[in-house]
Protein backbone atom coordinates (compact mmCIF):
# COMPACT_ATOMS: atom_id res chain seq x y z
CA UNK A 1 0.00 0.00 0.00
CA UNK A 2 0.81 3.39 -0.78
CA UNK A 3 -1.14 5.24 2.45
CA UNK A 4 0.58 8.63 1.66
CA UNK A 5 0.21 8.43 -2.00
CA UNK A 6 -1.62 12.30 -3.03
CA UNK A 7 -1.42 11.87 -6.74
CA UNK A 8 -1.76 8.85 -9.14
CA UNK A 9 -1.38 9.99 -12.90
CA UNK A 10 -1.00 7.68 -16.12
CA UNK A 11 1.03 8.82 -18.73
CA UNK A 12 -1.48 9.78 -22.15
CA UNK A 13 0.36 6.94 -24.23
CA UNK A 14 -0.81 4.09 -21.79
CA UNK A 15 -3.33 2.05 -23.21
CA UNK A 16 -4.12 -0.12 -20.20
CA UNK A 17 -4.49 2.23 -17.52
CA UNK A 18 -5.94 5.63 -17.49
CA UNK A 19 -6.09 8.19 -14.34
CA UNK A 20 -9.07 10.90 -13.95
CA UNK A 21 -8.95 12.69 -10.34
CA UNK A 22 -6.47 10.74 -8.56
CA UNK A 23 -8.23 7.52 -8.82
CA UNK A 24 -6.76 4.70 -11.57
CA UNK A 25 -9.10 3.06 -13.86
CA UNK A 26 -8.55 0.26 -16.66
CA UNK A 27 -8.26 1.29 -20.13
CA UNK A 28 -11.38 1.64 -21.30
CA UNK A 29 -12.95 3.26 -17.91
CA UNK A 30 -15.07 0.32 -16.81
CA UNK A 31 -13.18 -0.88 -13.44
CA UNK A 32 -11.81 1.32 -10.41
CA UNK A 33 -8.52 -0.25 -9.55
CA UNK A 34 -7.39 1.85 -7.22
CA UNK A 35 -7.51 5.75 -5.92
CA UNK A 36 -4.47 8.15 -3.64
CA UNK A 37 -4.89 7.55 -0.76
CA UNK A 38 -4.14 10.93 0.74
CA UNK A 39 -5.89 13.41 -2.19
CA UNK A 40 -7.54 16.50 -1.18
CA UNK A 41 -10.94 15.54 -3.16
CA UNK A 42 -13.48 14.55 -0.79
CA UNK A 43 -15.67 13.75 -3.03
CA UNK A 44 -15.54 11.26 -6.46
CA UNK A 45 -17.99 11.57 -9.45
CA UNK A 46 -16.73 8.31 -11.31
CA UNK A 47 -17.35 7.45 -15.32
CA UNK A 48 -20.58 6.65 -16.58
CA UNK A 49 -18.50 3.78 -18.11
CA UNK A 50 -17.93 2.04 -14.73
CA UNK A 51 -19.26 -1.55 -14.11
CA UNK A 52 -16.85 -3.00 -11.42
CA UNK A 53 -15.54 -1.29 -8.13
CA UNK A 54 -11.94 -3.64 -7.73
CA UNK A 55 -11.12 -5.20 -4.58
CA UNK A 56 -9.67 -2.56 -2.08
CA UNK A 57 -10.02 -0.12 -4.40
CA UNK A 58 -10.59 2.73 -2.36
CA UNK A 59 -9.59 1.14 0.94
CA UNK A 60 -7.90 3.18 3.48
CA UNK A 61 -8.50 6.52 1.45
CA UNK A 62 -10.14 9.97 2.95
CA UNK A 63 -13.17 10.01 -0.30
CA UNK A 64 -15.98 10.74 1.85
CA UNK A 65 -18.58 10.55 -1.19
CA UNK A 66 -18.48 8.49 -4.10
CA UNK A 67 -20.96 8.99 -7.00
CA UNK A 68 -21.44 5.51 -8.70
CA UNK A 69 -23.09 5.31 -12.08
CA UNK A 70 -26.09 3.59 -12.86
CA UNK A 71 -23.99 0.55 -14.93
CA UNK A 72 -22.31 -0.65 -11.63
CA UNK A 73 -22.81 -4.05 -11.19
CA UNK A 74 -19.99 -5.19 -8.80
CA UNK A 75 -18.17 -4.26 -5.78
CA UNK A 76 -15.10 -6.01 -4.92
CA UNK A 77 -14.00 -7.15 -1.63
CA UNK A 78 -12.48 -4.27 0.71
CA UNK A 79 -13.81 -1.88 -1.45
CA UNK A 80 -14.10 0.78 0.61
CA UNK A 81 -12.19 -1.16 3.96
CA UNK A 82 -11.56 1.72 6.67
CA UNK A 83 -12.48 4.67 3.86
CA UNK A 84 -13.89 7.88 5.45
CA UNK A 85 -16.71 7.22 3.31
CA UNK A 86 -20.04 9.67 4.66
CA UNK A 87 -22.41 8.61 2.34
CA UNK A 88 -22.89 6.07 -0.79
CA UNK A 89 -26.26 5.44 -3.25
CA UNK A 90 -25.86 2.12 -4.39
CA UNK A 91 -26.95 1.74 -8.05
CA UNK A 92 -30.62 -0.51 -9.09
CA UNK A 93 -28.29 -2.64 -11.63
CA UNK A 94 -25.83 -3.81 -8.83
CA UNK A 95 -25.23 -7.51 -8.30
CA UNK A 96 -22.63 -8.27 -5.84
CA UNK A 97 -21.00 -6.68 -2.94
CA UNK A 98 -18.04 -8.66 -2.01
CA UNK A 99 -16.93 -9.54 1.75
CA UNK A 100 -15.52 -6.97 4.03
CA UNK A 101 -16.63 -4.43 1.47
CA UNK A 102 -17.59 -1.27 4.23
CA UNK A 103 -15.23 -2.57 6.76
CA UNK A 104 -14.64 -0.10 9.27
CA UNK A 105 -16.30 2.96 7.50
CA UNK A 106 -16.89 4.84 11.09
CA UNK A 107 -18.48 7.79 9.12
CA UNK A 108 -20.79 6.10 7.61
CA UNK A 109 -24.64 6.68 8.93
CA UNK A 110 -27.24 5.36 6.17
CA UNK A 111 -27.42 3.11 3.43
CA UNK A 112 -29.40 1.61 1.19
CA UNK A 113 -29.18 -2.07 -0.59
CA UNK A 114 -30.85 -2.20 -4.00
CA UNK A 115 -33.61 -5.26 -4.55
CA UNK A 116 -30.85 -7.73 -6.07
CA UNK A 117 -28.45 -7.62 -3.48
CA UNK A 118 -29.66 -10.53 -1.37
CA UNK A 119 -26.58 -12.26 0.08
CA UNK A 120 -24.80 -10.02 2.64
CA UNK A 121 -21.08 -11.27 2.62
CA UNK A 122 -18.88 -11.78 5.98
CA UNK A 123 -18.13 -8.60 7.53
CA UNK A 124 -19.71 -6.46 5.25
CA UNK A 125 -20.61 -3.40 7.67
CA UNK A 126 -17.77 -4.82 10.28
CA UNK A 127 -16.95 -2.12 12.41
CA UNK A 128 -19.34 0.47 10.95
CA UNK A 129 -20.20 1.98 14.54
CA UNK A 130 -21.91 4.97 13.22
CA UNK A 131 -24.43 3.07 11.35
CA UNK A 132 -27.84 3.90 12.38
CA UNK A 133 -30.13 3.23 9.09
CA UNK A 134 -29.89 0.05 6.86
CA UNK A 135 -32.94 -0.05 4.37
CA UNK A 136 -32.48 -4.49 2.96
CA UNK A 137 -34.17 -5.68 0.10
CA UNK A 138 -37.39 -7.21 0.59
CA UNK A 139 -36.15 -11.11 -0.40
CA UNK A 140 -33.72 -11.49 1.27
CA UNK A 141 -31.49 -15.22 1.21
CA UNK A 142 -28.64 -14.95 3.77
CA UNK A 143 -26.73 -12.53 5.76
CA UNK A 144 -22.88 -13.78 6.64
CA UNK A 145 -21.18 -13.94 10.00
CA UNK A 146 -19.91 -10.85 11.47
CA UNK A 147 -22.00 -8.92 8.83
CA UNK A 148 -22.68 -6.22 11.09
CA UNK A 149 -20.38 -6.95 14.31
CA UNK A 150 -20.19 -3.96 15.85
CA UNK A 151 -22.58 -2.10 14.28
CA UNK A 152 -22.62 -0.34 17.90
CA UNK A 153 -25.89 2.88 16.71
CA UNK A 154 -28.11 0.43 15.01
CA UNK A 155 -30.70 0.55 16.65
CA UNK A 156 -33.63 -1.44 14.32
CA UNK A 157 -33.36 -3.72 11.45
CA UNK A 158 -36.11 -5.49 9.50
CA UNK A 159 -35.36 -8.44 7.38
CA UNK A 160 -37.33 -9.95 5.08
CA UNK A 161 -37.51 -13.34 2.66
CA UNK A 162 -38.76 -16.53 3.64
CA UNK A 163 -35.84 -18.64 2.82
CA UNK A 164 -33.51 -16.35 4.54
CA UNK A 165 -30.66 -18.01 6.80
CA UNK A 166 -29.18 -15.53 9.40
CA UNK A 167 -26.09 -16.95 10.14
CA UNK A 168 -23.81 -17.15 13.60
CA UNK A 169 -22.98 -13.76 15.06
CA UNK A 170 -24.22 -11.92 12.13
CA UNK A 171 -25.24 -9.24 14.68
CA UNK A 172 -22.22 -9.57 16.93
CA UNK A 173 -21.90 -6.50 19.49
CA UNK A 174 -25.16 -4.24 18.01
CA UNK A 175 -25.37 -2.67 21.53
CA UNK A 176 -28.52 -0.73 21.20
CA UNK A 177 -29.97 -2.67 18.73
CA UNK A 178 -33.45 -3.20 20.26
CA UNK A 179 -35.85 -3.65 17.45
CA UNK A 180 -36.24 -6.51 15.63
CA UNK A 181 -38.33 -7.62 12.76
CA UNK A 182 -38.05 -11.28 12.08
CA UNK A 183 -41.07 -11.74 11.04
CA UNK A 184 -40.67 -12.83 7.26
CA UNK A 185 -37.79 -15.37 7.98
CA UNK A 186 -38.72 -19.19 9.24
CA UNK A 187 -34.82 -19.59 10.98
CA UNK A 188 -31.73 -17.69 12.39
CA UNK A 189 -28.60 -19.60 13.26
CA UNK A 190 -27.83 -20.00 17.52
CA UNK A 191 -26.26 -16.46 18.60
CA UNK A 192 -26.82 -14.53 15.48
CA UNK A 193 -27.58 -12.05 17.59
CA UNK A 194 -25.13 -12.56 20.17
CA UNK A 195 -24.09 -9.31 22.65
CA UNK A 196 -26.96 -7.29 21.35
CA UNK A 197 -29.00 -4.87 23.58
CA UNK A 198 -30.54 -6.53 26.35
CA UNK A 199 -33.67 -4.41 25.77
CA UNK A 200 -34.27 -6.39 22.28
CA UNK A 201 -37.64 -6.33 21.48
CA UNK A 202 -38.07 -9.54 18.63
CA UNK A 203 -41.11 -10.01 16.48
CA UNK A 204 -41.20 -13.38 14.95
CA UNK A 205 -44.21 -15.01 12.38
CA UNK A 206 -46.40 -17.82 13.82
CA UNK A 207 -44.90 -21.08 13.95
CA UNK A 208 -41.73 -19.51 13.27
CA UNK A 209 -38.23 -21.45 13.90
CA UNK A 210 -36.65 -18.82 15.84
CA UNK A 211 -35.57 -19.50 19.36
CA UNK A 212 -34.73 -16.00 21.37
CA UNK A 213 -32.96 -17.14 23.76
CA UNK A 214 -30.78 -19.53 21.02
CA UNK A 215 -29.95 -16.30 18.88
CA UNK A 216 -29.15 -14.03 21.37
CA UNK A 217 -26.20 -16.81 22.38
CA UNK A 218 -27.68 -17.89 25.86
CA UNK A 219 -28.10 -22.05 24.93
Amino acid sequence: KCSMLRRLAVDEACTKYKSIDNVLYNGDLTEVVCCAQEQEKTTIVLPKQVKTIGNGAFEDCKIENIVLGEKVTTIGERSFANSHLKQIELPGKLKSIGANAFLGCKKLTTIALPEKITHLKEGLFRGCNKLESVSLPAQMKEIEPLAFKGCSSLKAINIQGENCVIRSKAFEDCKLLEQVDLSGIKAAEAASFYKCSPNMKLKVAKGSEVDEKKIRGNE
